[in-house]
């Protein structure tokens, strides 16, 4: 038996080995891995009365399988990739649209399988329709899956941003397949081919298409309208940012996307419905009713999981009761732990990627410790004793969790136990049901009905936690102290009688209480992050943070709330002392209102004459030739936009954008928005002080800006550029990026390397990237 749990464990751990890797040579490695697993194999028939050495043997030989699995694998979907000389190039490509349209209408996105024989293009496209800019051309057309088209389409290779404490989306992408993404061109037109015969998955997609219509119209504008499409459909879009914030705070996001326990459910239901008809039809006498339910469950079960997406909890519950059902009707007697192994080790070789997902250790997480609490057995009976084992299972499952949510998440919920126990029950066997029969009956009070007992259910759960602090949010805490938290989270959930279980807390204490190392006085930090076309730079001290931009709007969100609140929390920043946008352009002010509304800011700073309206701030300033502050030991110094810089003037408003040098005891550095060439004429020829070992190149490197004077008045050491990928206004200019290196600057991408980090400290200067150190396999491929 423990032989079956160290062998999934070691076949799980070499897939995990093998995703860890930068780079892929060659089948070497593969073949190596199939060597050791041989050897293993082969040696374990010789170890006669050793059995220890046996298990050990077979553990190394699972692991050696899982790395060249996942190495084959792996291999395999990366050749599926968009060919070099197609990136960037108008195509004309012919194929089928595989899922159904999601995001904004004005710019749906979907899934885009081009037809066999078109070459040098990946499987799977990821496109994007953009409606006609203001309302010039024909609308867009209704989008459906299985419908074929002719498109003119612009493609590049997978690209995601990548921050410090960020998510890989790189890594999503290669999981869903998705190996090349663009979007429609106008010219030449699209045009709509005859559709071929449908596939299963096509004609799933096309069903969720229709029942998502169709519940959509019938919940209108309500506010909690998401909540019945994402439990039904699998719909997790339809659910805005501010009620995920508030689904985190609770402890309950678990329940407004399909997991686990919704499977679970429909298939019990399912299950005990099929085994009273059975009963009242009087076939017991034939095959027992618990067993003739088994075949309605699972295909209840498997039925919700297929329409709701399929997402890794779903599998895991899923491929659990097509076990348990079995064994049941087989009369196997199998431990749940053991089918939780299996289980485990299935879905981890069916998708070796699984393994990178918060999600996948996070469900199975969960169902271990339900296993454990089930050990339990209630001291009093009756209603008494349920509801204090259904408390003792929510809080033991929060604390097991609250490493691991500090880990993925930088916090957990504090009231997660208390909002669980009453809304577990409620969405189970209230909301959920009412969201699956509204697809089943054709009714609209079904899924109103299911939207307004959850929005009761919201203002209740509100109004119950209102007197206790919601979430404990922090720091993400080092590696160092996090495993032991986990292990002593999960010593202290064993059953009781277990030795040191009280004890076991005590290692949590570290992880709370975890601060990250701030710049000794006179040193400061500068963060270039990667928010594609924009621009956001954090700027740290020995107590102090000042955030020069909050990176661009999109049509679906900001860079403010996706990315640079994030990373902020993460790095332990708790409040801004100043929150600057140096001129309004949405690539560099779009997510500043995020921002205020995600952090305390103190000083809102802008270029003169805007407000910065809608940002909450304690007090505004503007940005002022000559103004200087002072934060332990560092100097700030705003070097543009001058007093006498008008727009009537001759200045533009990209021109007046807000100029900082920033000055500590080891180093100086020059940050610039959109200043260009005449402005940085004028102000070299007025003497201001350019000089600094690194600098955030102007306008992104357009060939506008960075003129000769500049690049020399600076003597830069470094020079950054925050570009997109593959920038469709082709920065960073090749003549500016050549200017800077001729003047002895090395240049930095936020595009190719993400995000840039320098250190001014006792070391001097030190510059890292973000992708350099999270280096894998899959970037730029």
């Amino acid at each position: 038996m423990a032989g079956v749990y160290a062998n999934v464990i070691a076949f799980v751990a070499g897939v995990m080995l093998l995703q860890q890797r930068a780079t892929l040579s060659g089948w070497t490695p593969f073949a190596w891995a199939m060597s050791v697993a041989v050897g293993c194999l082969l040696l374990r028939r010789g170890v006669g009365r050793r059995p220890w050495a046996a298990r050990l043997l077979a553990a190394l030989a699972a692991a050696a399988i899982g790395f060249g699995w996942a190495f084959a694998q792996a291999q395999w979907r990366l050749a599926d990739a968009l060919s070099a000389e197609r990136e960037g190039q108008d195509i004309l490509v012919s194929g089928t649209i595989a899922t159904s349209p999601d995001g904004d209408p004005l710019a749906p996105r979907f899934l885009f399988v081009p037809d066999e024989g078109e070459a040098g293009l990946p499987r799977r496209v990821e496109l994007r329709w953009y409606a006609p800019r203001d309302g010039r051309g024909p609308p867009l057309p209704r989008l459906a899956p299985g419908q074929r088209w002719r498109l003119a389409v612009r493609l590049k290779r997978p690209h995601g941003h990548l921050n410090p404490h960020g998510p890989d989306a790189e890594a999503r992408w290669l999981e869903a397949g998705v190996r090349a993404r663009g979007y429609v061109r106008p010219r030449p037109a699209p045009t709509q081919l005859e559709p071929r015969a449908s596939t299963p998955g096509m004609i799933i997609e096309q069903g969720r298409q229709h029942l998502s219509q169709r519940l959509g119209a019938a919940l209108g504008e309500r506010p909690w309208r998401g909540v019945p499409l994402a439990l039904a459909l699998g719909e997790q879009s339809a659910i805005p940012a501010a009620q995920w914030a508030l689904f985190r705070e609770l402890g309950i996001v678990h329940l407004a996307v399909v997991s686990g326990l919704h499977v679970t459910l429909v298939g019990g239901l399912a299950a005990a419905l099929a085994a009273w008809l059975w009963g009242r039809l009087g076939g017991a006498g034939r095959w027992p009713a618990r067993k003739a339910a088994v075949p309605a469950g699972l295909v209840a079960a498997w039925a919700y999981a297929l329409l709701s997406g399929f997402g890794i909890p779903v599998q895991r519950s899923v491929l659990m009761l097509t076990v348990a059902g079995l064994c049941l009707i087989l009369d196997i007697r199998v431990r749940a732990s053991r089918v939780l192994a299996m289980v485990l080790g299935v879905t981890v070789a069916v998708d070796p990627w699984a393994v990178l997902a918060p999600g996948f250790w996070l469900s199975y997480l969960a169902v271990g410790i339900l296993l454990l609490t089930a050990l339990a057995r209630p001291s009093v009976g009756g209603a008494l004793s349920m509801a204090w084992l259904a408390l003792r299972t929510q809080w033991m499952i929060g604390l097991a969790m609250a490493p691991a949510l500090l880990l993925f998440f930088q916090q957990f919920s504090l009231v997660s136990p208390l909002a669980n126990l009453i809304a577990v029950p409620v969405v189970g066997f209230v909301v959920l049901p009412l969201s699956l029969l509204s697809l089943v009956l054709p009714i609209d009070g079904l899924p109103i009905l299911a939207e307004r007992i959850f929005a009761a259910l919201i203002w209740s759960l509100e109004h119950l936690v209102a007197w206790l602090p919601r979430s404990w949010q922090q720091a993400e805490p080092s590696g160092w102290l996090l495993l032991p938290a986990i292990l002593a989270c999960l010593w202290a959930v064993l059953p009781r009688g277990t030795p040191g279980r009280s004890l076991a807390l005590v290692a949590l204490v570290p992880v709370m209480v975890f601060e990250p190392t701030r710049p000794l006085p006179g040193a400061f930090e500068l963060t270039v992050l990667d928010v594609g076309q924009g621009l956001a730079v954090h700027l740290r001290t020995h107590r102090h943070d000042l955030l020069f931009d909050s990176g661009p709007a999109w049509p679906e969100g900001d860079a403010g709330a996706a990315i640079v609140l994030p990373y902020l929390l993460a790095n332990g920043t708790r409040q801004l002392d100043r929150l600057v946008s140096s001129h309004p352009d949405a690539d560099h002010a779009g997510g500043a209102a995020s921002l205020a509304a995600g952090l305390p800011v103190d000083i809102r700073v802008t270029q003169p004459g805007d407000r910065g309206e809608g940002v909450r701030s304690r007090a505004h300033a503007d940005c002022r030739a000559g103004e200087t502050w002072v934060w332990d030991e560092v100097a700030f110094h705003w070097l543009s936009p001058p007093d006498d810089a008008p727009i009537d003037g001759g200045w533009s408003r990209n021109d007046r954008s807000c100029l900082l040098l920033v000055s500590g005891t080891w180093g100086r550095a020059l940050v610039a928005a959109d200043i260009e060439s005449a402005a940085e004429a004028r102000l070299v020829a007025a003497g201001m002080p350019f000089s600094a070992d690194v600098v955030v190149v102007p306008h992104h490197g357009s060939r506008s800006s960075s003129s000769a004077a500049l690049v020399a008045a600076t003597q830069a050491r470094a020079a950054i550029f925050a570009v997109g990928y593959r920038s469709p206004f082709g920065h960073p200019h090749p003549e500016v990026w050549a200017r800077w290196a001729a003047a002895g600057a090395r240049g930095y991408r936020t595009d190719v390397q993400g995000a840039i980090r320098a250190r001014f400290g006792p070391a001097g200067l030190t510059i890292d990237t973000e992708r350099s150190s999270r280096e894998r396999y899959w970037h730029g491929r």
